[in-house]
This record gives structure tokens, sequence and C-alpha cells, in this order.
């Protein structure tokens, strides 16, 4: 509808020049609803517009000033557009007529404002066209001397490209005595990290090894030492796993030592360390944690023990625990683990798969020494 009712104001126009406006007012009235229902208000603002200005050469002033008012309230924003221009235009030659010459004044200044700025936009319109123009003839410009200065560049790069072959052939084997020094230096990096977690894992649950938990332990010991806060060793021996190996085999051992890994670790807390010491034999040392909190530890080691699936080998695996902290076997890492690995050993001989803590219980300093003297 707006594209027909475009061509139809075009139409009226012609209608117009010809001297044929009634027929021009006509075909605009009759087709006035349609254009409105459209919603677009510069078509709404050019069929009123040009309804004013025919209505004011018909005589018909008060329909014009009508469709005048319509143009300016049913335009839109477009102050400078060519019906709004037409519209102050006629309510000037409206009032003008009806002998009001203060509202004619005051619609003959909004119309001359009107139509300058039009106009100015017509001339800034037509100015950046220029503009754009004499933009685009540079460019072509600049493109010409590019060329030429391309057919240069060309020459110059004929007259230079055996030497430039030869630099990149340099560059290339460059490149490649880089690459194979980069290679080697990644393999062997790999090699290193290979043999360094070789020397500091245990192969087979992928906890720390012994010599591996002990540095730790001991950096760890040193950091809670220095911050005065309290810490904690458990030591934990699984029960009859010898006779796991003998009745079902090694493989079925290692699974249920990878099983036990597994445990320990989600039984640790956040910042504790741990490790497989050999064999069935593991370690958490835990900082910021007294007796009670080493008991707690042990607790759920035990208890994501008995949750391990064991239909394999028809027994559930136990451990026995032995624990002490650093209030009472000091913080030299031998004490402790010798106290721990007491109690651990104190709990086997009262029945297994149970928690015995050093300095209670019969499990001190004497039972140490009976240990060490067997």
């Amino acid at each position: 509808m707006i594209a027909a009712n475009l061509l139809r104001g075009n139409y009226a126009r012609h209608l117009a020049t010809q001297g044929k406006i009634t027929e021009a007012v006509a075909l605009l009235e009759q087709n006035l609803s349609e254009v409105e229902a459209t919603g677009y208000p510069r078509l709404i603002g050019e069929m009123h517009g040009l309804l004013a200005e025919y209505r004011l050469i018909q005589g018909d002033i008060s329909t014009a000033e009508a469709h005048a008012r319509a143009a300016l309230a049913k335009g839109g924003d477009g102050n400078f557009s060519l019906p709004l221009v037409t519209a102050h235009k006629v309510l000037y030659e409206a009032a003008l007529r009806n002998g009001d010459v203060s509202a004619a004044l005051e619609q003959y200044r909004r119309y001359a404002e009107a139509d300058k700025a039009r106009l100015d936009e017509i001339k800034a319109r037509e100015f950046a066209f220029q503009l754009s123009r004499q933009e685009l003839q540079q460019k072509n410009q600049a493109i010409e001397l590019l060329q030429k200065q391309n057919e240069v560049l060309k020459l110059q790069q004929e007259v230079s490209q055996a030497s430039a072959r030869n630099t990149q052939l340099l560059l290339a084997l460059l490149v490649m005595v880089l690459a194979a020094i980069g290679y080697w230096a990644y393999k062997i990096k790999r090699v290193q990290m290979m043999f360094r977690r070789q020397a500091e894992m245990d192969g087979l649950t992928g906890l720390s090894n012994r010599r591996h938990f002990r540095h730790n332990a001991e950096a760890l010991l040193q950091r809670c030492a220095g911050a005065g806060r309290e810490s904690s060793l458990v030591l934990l021996d699984l029960d009859h796993f010898k006779h796991i190996n003998d009745r079902h085999g090694h493989a079925v051992g290692d699974w249920v030592l990878q099983q036990v890994a597994v445990a320990i670790q989600a039984a640790c807390r956040e910042g504790d360390v741990c490790g497989r010491l050999g064999g069935e034999e593991f370690a958490i040392l835990s900082c910021g944690s007294d007796m009670e909190a080493a008991r707690r530890i042990a607790q759920r080691c035990s208890e994501h023990l008995a949750a391990i699936d064991t239909s394999v080998i028809g027994r559930p695996v136990t451990a026995s625990f032995g624990c002490t902290t650093s209030a009472r076997s000091g913080y030299a890492f031998e004490s402790m683990f010798a106290h721990a690995d007491a109690a651990m050993y104190q709990a086997k001989a009262g029945g297994r798969d149970r928690v015995r803590a050093y300095g209670e219980g019969g499990v001190g300093p004497a039972t140490v020494l009976e240990l060490v003297r067997s």
C-alpha cells in the first residue's frame, strides 16, 4: 500500500501540473483512508500536504487548513521535509487570506525556517555528494599511483629474487635446526618428568612413594612448626593382605591396593599429604589437626575401605590404624613415624580393624622400645 500510494501521489502531482486540480484532489481523497492505515508518517504527511495545497488552490481555505494541520500532526518528526514545508506555506497563505496578519506572520516565520532548513539539508547532501565524488577521484588517482609503484616493486623483486631465495633457504635451515633442538629438548624434558614421576610416585597406586612422602611430610612439618600449628600422622596397614595375595593372586591384590589408594585420597582433607610406604602400608600427614582430627581421618579411611566392592575376594577390606600428633611426638618426622607405627602395631595386636593413638591405651615409649628390640 505504501508503494502504491506513493505512485498515486506522483500521479496527483502530474494531474496538478496539467491543471486537473479537481481530479488530483479526488484521487488523493479517495485513497486517504488507505494512506492513514499504513501508519507511515512521511506518506501521510505528503498526502495531507498535497490536499492542503490543492484545496487552497480551489479556494477551500478551511479544508486546506485542516489538511495542513493534519500533515503537521501526522507527518512525523521530519520538520524539514517537503510535505511539512508545504503545510506551513498553506497555513501562512490561508491566514493571510483570512486577514489574520498575526497568524500569517507566525506561519510565514515557520514556513521560512522550515524551507531554509530543507534547502540547507539539500545543500549539505549536495556538498556531501560532491565531497564523496572528489574523494573517489582522489582514491582512483591513488590507485593509479599505487599500480605504478607496484610495477616498480615487481621489477625490484625480480632483481632481488635470487638473493631472496638464498635468504629463504637459510631461514628454512635455521627453522629446521631450531625445530630439531626444540623437539629434542621437549623429548628430554618429558623423559626427565617421567623419571621424576617414577622416582616420586608409586607406580601401582599413583600415590607418593616412601621417599617422596617423607620429603613432603618433612616440608609440611616445618611449615606447621613455624606457624605454631599442631599436625598429625596416621599410619595404616591392611589386615590379612598376604591372605588375599595367596588365595586370589597378585593381580587381585594389586587391584585391592589401587582401590585402597582411592579410598585414602577420598578421606584426606585439602592440604593433607598421603603416600604408600611399601607393601600394604600407607600414611597420611595432616597439618592443623589434633588427635581427635587424626581419629576422624582414620575413621573416614575405614569407612571408605568398607565401601569398596570386595565381592571378588569375598571379605571386606579392613586396616589397622596408628595415630600420633606433634603435641605428643614433636615435629621430627622420625619420632612421629616411630610413634604412629607403634600405635599401628598395637592396633594389630589388639585384634586389627581398629584405631590406636600413641600415648593412649598402653601405647607409649616403652612400646616403641619393645618393638624396636623385636
